[in-house]
């Protein structure tokens, strides 16, 4: 029986960064369903993938029912599980952080002038 400390990340697909990437990925957009998740998963691990692997991370998302820290934090705890390397950092990975500043400021429009104008309204008369 090969020595675990001695077996490769690619030997042990629950602990390669960029396949819990995809379920990071999964958990945080809107764009992704489940099935693309799957995919994107098993293209990246190819014959190494192995479906029921990931049901328990990826149930983690789907429980949230798109609350994106609660999903984000079960995720982060089950990454650690399998690879101490992913723990706390996680959530910070440089990529994933890039990707989060990377982020445009909504555009001006009359809509959302008109909609925050409401807000400030309805916060004023609340005080």
């Amino acid at each position: 029986m090969p020595d675990p400390a001695l077996s490769s990340p690619t030997d042990q697909p629950l602990k390669r960064s960029e396949a819990w990437d995809i379920v990071w990925e999964f958990a945080t957009s809107d764009c992704m369903s489940l099935p693309d998740a799957e995919q994107a998963l098993e293209e990246l691990l190819g014959a190494q993938f192995v479906a029921v692997d990931w049901t328990a991370a990826l149930d983690v998302v789907m429980l949230a029912e798109g609350d994106v820290n609660a999903a984000l934090e079960g995720i982060e705890k089950l990454a650690s599980v399998h690879s101490p390397s992913l723990s706390a950092s996680a959530t910070y990975h440089p990529r994933r952080h890039n990707r989060l500043t990377q982020l445009q400021p909504l555009a001006e429009t009359p809509q959302r002038s008109a909609m925050e104008a409401d807000v400030m309204k309805l916060v004023t008369s609340l005080k």
